[in-house]
C-alpha cells in the first residue's frame, strides 16, 4: 500500500529511541521483555502460535512537565515562554522561508519573533490549524496547495472482541496480570507476527486482558493510591484522598502481598475478563481538519475535526484477530475465549462501539514526495526552507502502540538535524 510506505527505516530512527530511554531514566534491565520475563517469572508457556506476548511499559512519572521540570527550569539555552499561542506564521518575500511568529497571549497582547529555524511541535490538531491559516501578513502559504494537509488523521480503535474464561487460574495470572518491577508497571498483551500480519494482510492489532472486579472502584482507588506512594506524589484533588485511602485499607492487604510476592498487581477470583483489541486505523484520504467561521479567544479559526474510519479493513483485522487470540489462549491450555456477536455478524457494528485512545496521528504525514504527503524524511515541510514539524501528526500509519515514544525519537532525530543545519549555516 504506496499511502502506508514511510520515507524512513526502523534504523534511521532506532538510535533514538536508546537516547529516549535514557532521558527517561528507564533502568537498562528493564529495557529488554526477556530481561523482565526473567526477573518477573513469566513461565514459558507464552512462547508459539502466530502472536507474539511482550509487554508495554508504564513510565513511574508519566507527567513530561514533572520529569524534566529541573531542565525547564535550568537550562541556560532554553527559555519557556506561557499564555503566548503562536497565531500566525512570518515568511520572507520568496515565500519559502519562515523568519518568525507572531504571538498572542489571553488578554489580546501580542507580538512577533523572529527566528532561523521554526519547528511546530503543538499536536496534531493544533498543527494542522495552524498551517490552515493565512500567514501574518495575510499571504496564502505555499504548504496551502498540499493535498494532504489536513487529511489522513488517525487514532486507535479499542474495544472488546470476547469474553476470557480461564482454564489454568495459576498459568493465565502469571501471563496476564499486570507485572511490576522495580516500581516500573507492565502490561501483557499479545501482538501479531510481521509474517503472520503480511500473510493475511491484516492491520496491525494487539489484545490485551481487561479484568472487571466486582469491586472495580475499590481496586482502583486503591491503586492510586499505592502509585501515589510509590511516586512520592499524589495527583488529582484532595477531596479524593479520604475515598482513596478507605479503599488502601479494604483491599490494600491482598493488593500489597501480591505485589510483594509475585510482582504482580492483584485481581480477586471471579472476575471478570475481557478479550480486548486496539488496531491500527487504516489512513483515509479525507479531509479530516477543517478552519469553521468560529474564532477563539486569540483570533484563530476553530477547527472542525471529521475523524472517518475506512471500517471494512478494519473490521477484516478485528475478526482475524479474535480468531488468533482464541486458537493462541486454547492451543496453551491457559482459557476458553467466546468471541462477541458483535465481532463474528457480517453486519456487526462494532466499530460504532469501539473507543479512541486519544493516540492522535496524522493530518501532516511524511512522505517521499509531495504528491503523497506535507513532511519530508528530515520532518520538513515540503516547499519551505526551515519549517519542521515533530510529533506524531507527521505518521503515515498508526500501527497499535502509543506513539509518543515513537514521536519523541523522531524529534531527537529532528533536533540532530537542525544542530548541523544551524551550525553550518
Amino acid at each position: 500500500d504506496e499511502l502506508r510506505v514511510c520515507p524512513i527505516r526502523l534504523s534511521d530512527i532506532e538510535r533514538y529511541y536508546r537516547r529516549c530511554e535514557d532521558m527517561l531514566q528507564i533502568p537498562t534491565e528493564l529495557r529488554s521483555d526477556e530481561k523482565v520475563f526473567e526477573l518477573a517469572d513469566v513461565p514459558k508457556q507464552r512462547e508459539g502460535g502466530e502472536l507474539a506476548y511482550f509487554l508495554t511499559r508504564w513510565l513511574t512519572e508519566k507527567k513530561i512537565r514533572v520529569r524534566f521540570m529541573r531542565d525547564l527550569k535550568s537550562l541556560p539555552n532554553l527559555t519557556v515562554v506561557t499564555d503566548a499561542t503562536v497565531v500566525a506564521l512570518q515568511m520572507d518575500a520568496a515565500g519559502t522561508s519562515i523568519v518568525g511568529v507572531r504571538v498572542r497571549t489571553q488578554d489580546g497582547k501580542s507580538a512577533d519573533i523572529s527566528c532561523r529555524a521554526c519547528v511546530l511541535a503543538n499536536g496534531t490538531i493544533e498543527i494542522a490549524r495552524l498551517m490552515l491559516h493565512k500567514l501574518a501578513d495575510g499571504r496564502t502559504p505555499v504548504w496551502a496547495a498540499n493535498r494532504w494537509l489536513g487529511r489522513g488523521f488517525m487514532d486507535h480503535l479499542e474495544g472488546a472482541i470476547g469474553e476470557v474464561k480461564p482454564r489454568q487460574e495459576k498459568l493465565f495470572r502469571a501471563l496476564f496480570d499486570n507485572i511490576y518491577v522495580k516500581g516500573m508497571k507492565f502490561q501483557p498483551r499479545l501482538r501479531v507476527k510481521p509474517e503472520a500480519q503480511r500473510d493475511k494482510r491484516l492491520l496491525n492489532f494487539a489484545v490485551h486482558m481487561k479484568y472487571n472486579a466486582s469491586q472495580r472502584e475499590h481496586f482502583d482507588n486503591a491503586k492510586i493510591f499505592f502509585a501515589g506512594l510509590l511516586r512520592g506524589r499524589f495527583d488529582g484533588p484532595v477531596s479524593k484522598m479520604p475515598s482513596h485511602l478507605l479503599s488502601a485499607v479494604r483491599v490494600g492487604a491482598p493488593m500489597m502481598w501480591h505485589y510483594i510476592v509475585n510482582r504482580r498487581i492483584f485481581t480477586p477470583k471471579g472476575s471478570g475478563i475481557e478479550l480486548r483489541i486496539m488496531v491500527e486505523q487504516h489512513q483515509v484520504w479525507v479531509r479530516t481538519s477543517a478552519l469553521t467561521g468560529d474564532v477563539d479567544a486569540r483570533g484563530l479559526n476553530i477547527v472542525a475535526l471529521d475523524w472517518r474510519v475506512a471500517r471494512t479493513k478494519e473490521m477484516e483485522t478485528v475478526r482475524t484477530a479474535a480468531e488468533m487470540a482464541k486458537a493462541y489462549l486454547e492451543a496453551h491450555d491457559m482459557a476458553e475465549v467466546e468471541i462477541a456477536d458483535s465481532v463474528t455478524d457480517p453486519a456487526s457494528e462494532w466499530i460504532d462501539a469501539a473507543v479512541d485512545t486519544f493516540h492522535h496521528m496524522g493530518a501532516t504525514r511524511m512522505a517521499e514526495s509531495e504528491g503523497l504527503g506535507v513532511v519530508d524524511s528530515d520532518c520538513r515541510v515540503f516547499g519551505t526552507d526551515n519549517l519542521f514539524i515533530a510529533g506524531a501528526s507527521v505518521f503515515p500509519s498508526a500501527g497499535f502502540g502509543n506513539p509518543t515514544f515513537t514521536a519523541m525519537a523522531l524529534t531527537l532525530r529532528l533536533c540532530d538535524h537542525l544542530s548541523g543545519t544551524l551550525k553550518d549555516g
